[in-house]
């Protein structure tokens, strides 16, 4: 199983948080389905859940790639009582040997008999007893996070960040030129708010780019804008000029180590 969460969709009305979370849902499952993964993406309001199969590295690989996921874990799935929720954490963690730990517990939704601290008090307490390890809350080498939602308690060690945002096709398309890692950097920004990219050009090593990070199963619809890589608050008065449709320019601002961070990350593998 693998739990998707997203942030930014929370603080939407009621339906155009339907329409987002919708939209998230059939994104994933084309990304799974285009990288030949067979899963069922799980829609629960809250968190969406995936469950792959014994393809659960790849898929989370994938799903990490998806605009409006905030992060995502592999989890192992119990029923939200305390003594089986204790003793697949105790399985989970038998080979902790050494340094110090955390047990960070959550419930999602709220109808259980017992809170978060104590849930992390009885968990944490059976793994001290276990291995001997010593608990430190600031900074443990190793931590086990507990979230509780509905019928469910999931188990897992850790969240693999996303690139979170928003959906990809829920706001409008626009076009540009990907010549320059500066474009593509460009083009990223504005796909984290949603928008589709339609390239009139593009250079051959940064398409692979591009495409890896295009994971939607929306279609353009009409040109409304244009994307440039600008860097530099000179070069936009001379764009803002000469052109007569919307042109975005979402590289302003950055300094020249956070562009080149944001570079790599989108070129990682």
């Amino acid at each position: 199983m693998i739990i998707v969460r997203f942030g930014e969709l929370f603080i939407k009305s009621k339906p155009v948080k339907e329409r987002f979370l919708n939209q998230l849902t059939d994104n994933i499952e084309e990304g799974l389905r285009r990288n030949g993964i067979k899963a069922k993406v799980i829609n629960k309001r809250l968190r969406l859940f995936v469950t792959p199969g014994e393809d659960e590295e790849e898929a989370l690989k994938v799903i990490t790639r998806v605009f409006g996921v905030v992060s995502a874990s592999k989890a192992r799935v119990t029923r939200p009582e305390l003594d089986e929720v204790t003793q697949a954490a105790l399985e989970m963690t038998q080979n902790w040997e050494k340094g110090t730990y955390a047990v960070r517990a959550q419930r999602i939704t709220k109808n259980y008999p017992f809170t978060s601290t104590e849930a992390e008090r009885e968990v944490g307490g059976a793994i001290q007893d276990e291995k001997g390890l010593k608990v430190d809350l600031d900074n443990p080498n190793k931590t086990l996070f507990l979230e509780f939602y509905g019928e469910k308690a999931h188990l897992f060690k850790e969240k693999q960040e996303g690139p979170g945002g928003l959906p990809l096709g829920v706001a409008g398309t626009l076009k540009a030129n990907i010549e320059t890692e500066k474009d593509l950097a460009a083009c990223w920004m504005m796909m984290k708010r949603g928008c589709l990219i339609q390239p009139t050009q593009t250079n051959p090593e940064l398409k692979k780019h591009h495409e890896k990070w295009s994971i939607t199963n929306k279609k353009p619809s009409e040109i409304e804008g244009e994307v440039k890589g600008t860097f530099e608050l000179k070069e936009l008065g001379e764009i803002k000029k000469k052109k007569e449709t919307p042109t975005y320019t979402p590289l302003i601002g950055l300094t020249e180590k956070e562009l080149n961070e944001l570079t790599t990350k989108i070129k990682e593998d």
